[in-house]
C-alpha cells in the first residue's frame, strides 16, 4: 500500500488526497513525458512540504503539551484555592474560638464577682444572726445574775478591755475544768455546757454580737468545719476571723483587741494553750516537719452540733 509522501499516512484507493495533510495524491499520466527539471522542482516542493508538515506537527505537539500544562496548572490553582479556603476557615474558627474564650473569661470574672459578693453577704448574715442571737440571749438572761466567778470577766468586757477579758476567759475556763496550764481535748469535749454558754453570752452581750464562741462556731461551720481537724479549713477559719494575715499566723500581740476587730476574732485565749504569743501551738513531728495545732480545737467549736446538751449554743 502506498503512503503519503508528506505525512506517511496510508493512501486509500478511493481518495485522491491525503486524509491527514490534504496532499494531492493523483498520479501523473504515464503516457506523458515529464521533463527532468520539472521532476526536480517537484521533488524540492515535496521536500519543502514534508519539512513544513514536520514543523506543523512539532507545533501541534507543543500545543498539546501546553494544553496539558495549562490543565495541570488549573488543577494546581484549584488545589491552592481549596487550601486558601481551608486556611480562611481555620482563621474563622480561630477567631470564633478566641471570641468564645473571651466570653468564658467574662463569665468567669462575673462568677468570681458573684462569689465574692456571696461571701460578703454570708459574712453579713453571720454577723446579723449573731447579733440577733445575742439580743435574744440578753433578753432571756438579763434577769439571771452572773455567777460570781465571772464578775471580773463581765467587768472587763463591759469596759471594752478585750485583751484582759481574753486572758480572764482562759483563767476561768481552766478553773472550771480544774486544770492549771491548758485544756486537753477531752477537757474541751467535757466542758460544762452551762459554763460555756455563760462565757459565750458575756462576750456576745458586750460586743453587740460580734465576739463569742458561738460566733466562731457559726463561721467554722460555714467553712465546712467538723469535729475532725482539717488544716485547710482551719487556715481558712484563721483568715476569716483575723488570726492569720498574708498566709501566716499572727502573734498574739499582733491581734486587734478592739471592737473594730474582725467578727469572731475573740475570745482566742480560751485555755487550750498558754498565751505564749503564738496563735497556733506547734509540735515537732520530725527533723524537718512541724505541725501547728489550733487554739480552739474543732471538737470545741463544733460540739454544739454533736452534743445534744449544747445544741442551743
Amino acid at each position: 500500500m502506498s503512503t503519503c509522501p508528506i505525512c506517511n499516512t496510508p493512501k486509500l484507493e478511493e481518495n485522491s488526497t491525503c486524509i491527514t495533510c490534504g496532499f494531492d495524491l493523483s498520479p501523473y499520466p504515464l503516457s506523458l513525458g515529464i521533463p527532468q527539471d520539472y521532476i526536480k522542482l517537484e521533488q524540492i516542493k515535496l521536500q519543502w512540504a514534508k519539512e513544513l508538515w514536520c514543523k506543523f506537527q512539532e507545533k501541534e505537539d507543543q500545543q498539546k503539551q501546553i494544553a496539558e500544562l495549562l490543565k495541570g496548572q488549573t488543577k494546581l490553582n484549584e488545589m491552592v484555592m481549596a487550601k486558601l479556603q481551608t486556611v480562611q476557615d481555620v482563621g474563622q474558627m480561630q477567631q470564633e474560638l478566641e471570641n468564645k474564650q473571651a466570653q468564658i473569661r467574662n463569665l468567669q470574672e462575673k462568677n468570681e464577682a458573684i462569689q465574692a459578693e456571696n461571701l460578703k453577704l454570708q459574712g453579713e448574715i453571720t454577723t446579723l444572726q449573731a447579733a440577733i442571737k445575742s439580743e435574744e440571749e440578753q433578753q432571756t438572761t438579763s434577769s439571771v445574775p452572773t455567777p460570781s466567778k465571772y464578775t471580773k470577766l463581765e467587768t472587763l468586757l463591759n469596759a471594752q478591755n478585750f485583751r484582759e477579758a481574753d486572758e480572764e476567759t482562759r483563767s476561768v475556763m481552766l478553773a472550771v475544768a480544774n486544770r492549771q496550764i491548758y485544756l486537753r481535748v477531752e477537757d474541751a469535749e467535757n466542758f460544762p455546757c452551762e459554763e460555756l454558754r455563760t462565757i459565750d453570752n458575756l462576750w456576745l452581750k458586750y460586743s453587740q454580737g460580734k465576739f463569742g464562741i458561738s460566733v466562731q462556731q457559726e463561721i467554722y461551720k460555714n467553712l465546712g468545719g467538723t469535729k475532725q481537724y482539717n488544716r485547710k479549713v482551719w487556715e481558712s477559719f484563721g483568715d476569716e476571723i483575723g488570726w492569720r494575715s498574708g498566709g501566716s499566723w499572727l502573734n498574739y500581740n499582733e491581734l486587734n483587741f478592739s471592737i473594730s476587730a474582725p467578727t469572731g476574732q475573740l475570745p482566742m485565749n480560751n485555755g487550750i494553750s498558754a498565751p505564749t504569743g503564738q496563735l497556733p501551738m506547734c509540735m515537732e513531728l520530725g527533723a524537718q516537719e512541724k505541725t501547728c495545732e489550733p487554739h480552739l480545737p474543732p471538737s470545741l467549736l463544733s460540739r454544739h452540733a454533736l452534743l445534744p446538751s449544747c445544741q442551743d449554743m
